[in-house]
Order: structure tokens, then sequence, then C-alpha cells
């Protein structure tokens, strides 16, 4: 295999070298963009992207929605497991958030999120904090917070 390569790879190095020779000059010059043949390129109809049907994990669902209400404003205690809601965390002017991380245990019914959260304190100054999130499944097949707390 190796001296088919090296054979045809002569080839054209010969070939090159005896039309340098001749005195001919080269019709067209080749460019990363040139293609390497004269033939015209076949022109190909504009794909529309579709979406692949697929269902999302519940426990992934559970979270989008907890931090879509929590970006919108609210206060997202709706999401809470009803055992936590005692120590429900809110955040203070939320404006988006961006998955880190997560890992769903299904046997031991619980779900780790790490996401980092852009908010503002009180004073109006900009916070970019890491975060972590707590689910749990419920009997009733929901997935609820059950903690939310800064990452160290």
């Amino acid at each position: 295999m190796r001296f088919l390569h090296w054979t045809a790879l002569s080839a054209a190095i010969v070939s090159l070298m005896l039309s340098s020779c001749s005195g001919q000059t080269a019709k067209t010059t080749v460019s990363a963009s040139t293609p390497a043949t004269d033939q015209a390129l076949p022109v190909q109809p504009s794909l529309t992207p579709t979406a692949a049907p697929f269902s999302k994990n519940p426990a992934d669902e559970a979270f989008e929605a907890y931090m879509n209400d929590v970006i919108q404003g609210e206060d997202g205690l709706n999401h809470w497991c009803q055992s936590s809601q005692g120590i429900a965390s809110q955040f203070y002017a939320p404006r988006a958030y961006r998955l880190l991380r997560k890992e769903i245990n299904e046997p031991k019914k619980v779900a780790t999120y790490v996401f980092q959260l852009d908010s503002s304190n009180k004073g109006g100054s900009q916070i970019t904090a890491n975060w972590v999130l707590f689910l749990e499944k419920k009997e009733s097949s929901n997935w609820c917070v059950s903690y939310v707390g800064e990452k160290n």
C-alpha cells in the first residue's frame, strides 16, 4: 500500500516538473477555495432542520421549570418539597442561569444540578455565583426542590 502511495506521489511530482520545464504556464491558480476538479459541484438543496422527537427527563423538566420561574421573578416556592419549604432559598433579581453539571440517580430518587446564576444584590451590583440544587423524587413521581445553596 505504501509503495502505491509513493508511486502515485512520484508520478505527480515528475508530471509537475515536466510541465514547468516545457515553458507552459498554468491556466488556473489553485487555492484552498478552488475545487480539485474542473467539473461543477452539485448544488445541494437547503436543508430545514427538524427537531428530533425526544422526551426530557422529568428531573430536567422540574429543574428548568423552577429556574424559569425564578428568572421570571417568581419565588419558586411551588417547586419546593413540603418538607423543605422552611429552608427555601430565594434569589434577588436573577437574570440568567447556565447549567454547569448534573447528576441524576433514579434508584435513590435524587438529582443534583450545579448552575451559574447571574443576578444582582439589593444595591444593584451584578453578582455571578455558582449554586447547587438538589431535587427529590416523591412517591407521586413528581420532582421537587429540596435544597439550594451556594457552591464553594
